[in-house]
């Protein structure tokens, strides 16, 4: 985890902890409140916080500001990919990126 970036405590932490838990691509745009606490139950994070965060919109402010920096920064979908700061406008494939990476070093 990057060290400027603060941490939260009902984010799971680092690494493939996710698994099969993370609900398919297909499903992501229809899940409700309830759907997100059942699938953080299944992570075994904490239900209640995460309720009253989100009942609190504890975070709104910093996605917006997330939201509004992207934009800024030229941002225009997920996923993008910066390299050394300018964003790499090529193929999401290994071969495309590795060979973007190279290129900069």
């Amino acid at each position: 985890m990057h060290s400027r970036l603060p941490k939260s405590p009902s984010r799971p932490p680092p690494g493939p902890l996710l698994g099969d838990a993370r609900p398919p691509v297909r499903e992501q745009q229809r899940l409700g409140k309830e759907d997100l606490l059942r699938h953080a139950q299944t992570l075994g994070l904490d239900v209640t916080r995460i309720e009253a965060e989100l009942e609190e919109h504890a975070y709104e402010g910093r996605v917006r500001d997330d939201f509004l920096t992207g934009i800024r920064s030229g941002v225009n979908g997920t996923p993008t990919f910066f390299i050394n700061g300018l964003r790499h406008n090529g193929s999401y494939d290994l071969k495309t990126l590795l060979s973007s990476l190279r290129a900069a070093l």
